[in-house]
């Protein structure tokens, strides 16, 4: 084998997971994965999953070219690495799970998991580790189902590993889709966001939730119009420093409805993870006027 070869013509989930075990088969066998179609939008797609593809042509001599074929379509001639069949996998596509706010990491891992006997981790292995373990020929034969449960859990997974940074990077595509932040964020809005992230990573599940939870730091969520909240302002206003540890100190034993009702002024949600952090990060002047309004 010289070459492993890309050729399906199909731009589904089953042409993709292909293209991971190719991926696989080529990286662990030190030969070129080629991409036969340049359509650029199906390589952005490869390329945002973790593959990388190298140039030159196909070798043009019979049994050079590995190509890989799930069960249920055609077999092209020559060598081949066959897959398991992939049920269950109608209208879904790279493209969806991008807008969705999937990890390309998290889908690699998902992919590469389908067709394998049960084994403690194996969907939540990074790309090193994939190839690490690579075995064709240890494929169950058993069709597989899509599960889509079953993915969630990994996107959650892959989300909890993000840095802050990772998390905030990711997530900018739907900042700007979402129309809350035109720019990338720099310097105090940054280091909040990041903040947010840390407070956030355990909650989230897609990366489109991200700029839905933490807009307040740039959006007023609606006036409650509370005067409980309006009483809590009064106290507020009598915080020096204003930080996290003495503002945790200051809300005291504060009765859980007030909190709840000062984590909707603040943010628009409740419950809401570390309501002296947000106040720290809100700001003096901007979280007395949500309380009052």
């Amino acid at each position: 084998m010289k070459a492993v070869l890309l050729d399906s013509v199909e731009r589904d989930l089953v042409t993709a997971r292909e293209a991971v075990f190719g991926w696989m088969a080529a990286r662990t066998g030190k030969v070129p994965l080629l991409l036969k179609d340049e359509d650029p939008v199906w390589r952005q797609e490869l390329t945002w999953l973790g593959l990388d593809f190298d140039a030159g042509p196909a070798p043009e001599r019979p049994g050079e070219v590995l190509r890989v074929r799930d069960a249920d379509r055609p077999a092209p001639p020559g060598p081949l690495l066959r897959l398991p069949a992939l049920r269950e996998a109608q209208g879904w596509s790279l493209t969806r799970l991008q807008g969705q706010g999937a990890l390309g990491s998290a889908v690699l891992a998902f992919l590469a998991s389908l067709g394998w006997p049960d084994r403690p981790n194996r969907s939540y292995l990074s790309r090193i580790e994939l190839l690490r373990q690579f075995r064709p020929g240890e494929l169950d034969p058993s069709p597989v189902c899509l599960d889509f449960a079953d993915f969630t859990e990994i996107q959650r997974h892959f989300m909890e590993e993000l840095t802050p940074a990772e998390l905030l990077d990711f997530s900018f595509p739907f900042w700007r889709e979402q129309g809350v932040l035109d720019e990338e964020p720099q310097g105090e809005l940054r280091r909040n966001l990041e903040g947010l992230a840390l407070l956030f990573s355990f909650e989230l599940t897609w990366l489109t939730e991200f700029p839905q939870r933490a807009a307040f730091l740039v959006r007023e969520p609606p006036p409650l119009g509370d005067p409980r909240l309006s009483t809590l302002a009064l106290t507020l206003e009598k915080v020096r420093p204003w930080d996290s540890e003495t503002l945790l100190e200051a809300l005291g034993d504060l009765e859980p409805q007030t909190w709840e009702a000062a984590e909707r002024a603040l943010t628009g949600y409740s419950p809401t993870p570390g309501l002296p952090e947000i106040l720290a990060m809100v700001g003096r002047e901007v979280s007395l006027r949500r309380l009052k309004a």
